[in-house]
Protein backbone atom coordinates (compact mmCIF):
# COMPACT_ATOMS: atom_id res chain seq x y z
CA UNK A 1 0.00 0.00 0.00
CA UNK A 2 1.43 3.21 -1.39
CA UNK A 3 0.77 5.06 2.35
CA UNK A 4 2.60 2.99 4.24
CA UNK A 5 5.15 3.23 1.77
CA UNK A 6 5.56 7.01 1.95
CA UNK A 7 5.87 6.47 6.14
CA UNK A 8 8.48 4.03 5.00
CA UNK A 9 7.15 1.23 6.51
CA UNK A 10 7.99 -2.29 4.24
CA UNK A 11 6.59 -5.86 4.96
CA UNK A 12 8.46 -8.74 6.38
CA UNK A 13 8.37 -11.87 4.18
CA UNK A 14 5.17 -13.56 5.71
CA UNK A 15 3.82 -10.37 7.35
CA UNK A 16 0.32 -9.67 7.02
CA UNK A 17 -1.44 -6.30 6.59
CA UNK A 18 -2.69 -6.14 10.03
CA UNK A 19 0.68 -6.71 11.14
CA UNK A 20 2.13 -3.79 9.19
CA UNK A 21 -0.42 -1.77 9.86
CA UNK A 22 0.32 -2.36 13.95
CA UNK A 23 4.06 -1.71 13.13
CA UNK A 24 3.11 1.36 11.49
CA UNK A 25 1.44 2.67 14.45
CA UNK A 26 3.86 1.57 16.95
CA UNK A 27 6.16 3.49 14.70
CA UNK A 28 3.94 6.12 13.92
CA UNK A 29 1.85 7.03 16.72
CA UNK A 30 0.17 10.12 15.88
CA UNK A 31 -0.85 8.18 12.89
CA UNK A 32 -1.89 4.94 15.10
CA UNK A 33 -6.29 5.87 15.20
CA UNK A 34 -6.68 5.47 11.64
CA UNK A 35 -3.40 2.92 11.00
CA UNK A 36 -5.54 0.42 13.49
CA UNK A 37 -8.79 1.38 11.71
CA UNK A 38 -7.36 0.36 8.13
CA UNK A 39 -6.22 -2.80 9.85
CA UNK A 40 -9.78 -3.64 11.80
CA UNK A 41 -11.34 -2.51 8.26
CA UNK A 42 -9.29 -4.79 6.49
CA UNK A 43 -9.35 -7.82 8.92
CA UNK A 44 -13.76 -7.74 9.02
CA UNK A 45 -13.10 -7.71 4.85
CA UNK A 46 -10.66 -10.80 4.30
CA UNK A 47 -11.60 -12.70 7.67
CA UNK A 48 -15.40 -12.66 8.41
CA UNK A 49 -18.47 -14.26 7.38
CA UNK A 50 -20.31 -10.86 6.58
CA UNK A 51 -23.60 -11.17 4.88
CA UNK A 52 -23.81 -9.33 1.65
CA UNK A 53 -25.21 -6.11 3.36
CA UNK A 54 -22.41 -6.39 5.92
CA UNK A 55 -19.90 -6.76 3.30
CA UNK A 56 -21.16 -3.31 1.18
CA UNK A 57 -21.16 -1.50 4.84
CA UNK A 58 -17.49 -2.82 5.80
CA UNK A 59 -16.63 -1.77 2.99
CA UNK A 60 -17.34 1.67 3.36
CA UNK A 61 -15.88 1.72 6.47
CA UNK A 62 -12.97 0.58 4.41
CA UNK A 63 -12.97 3.48 2.04
CA UNK A 64 -13.63 6.16 5.11
CA UNK A 65 -10.81 4.58 6.78
CA UNK A 66 -8.30 4.57 3.78
CA UNK A 67 -9.61 7.96 3.26
CA UNK A 68 -9.43 9.12 6.91
CA UNK A 69 -5.45 7.29 6.32
CA UNK A 70 -4.84 9.53 3.35
CA UNK A 71 -5.61 12.79 5.37
CA UNK A 72 -3.70 12.21 8.19
CA UNK A 73 -0.45 11.03 6.35
CA UNK A 74 -0.86 14.46 4.61
CA UNK A 75 -1.06 16.23 7.68
CA UNK A 76 1.25 14.38 8.99
CA UNK A 77 4.19 15.47 6.26
CA UNK A 78 2.79 19.07 6.11
CA UNK A 79 3.58 19.55 9.59
CA UNK A 80 6.59 17.33 9.67
CA UNK A 81 7.57 19.87 6.48
CA UNK A 82 6.88 23.23 8.16
CA UNK A 83 8.95 22.48 11.03
CA UNK A 84 11.91 22.32 9.42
Amino acid sequence: MRLLEILDVTPQPGESFAALCHGAAASHSELAVPLLAVAEAHQQLAHAPLSRRERQLQQQLWQQALRHLARSVSDFWSVRAARR
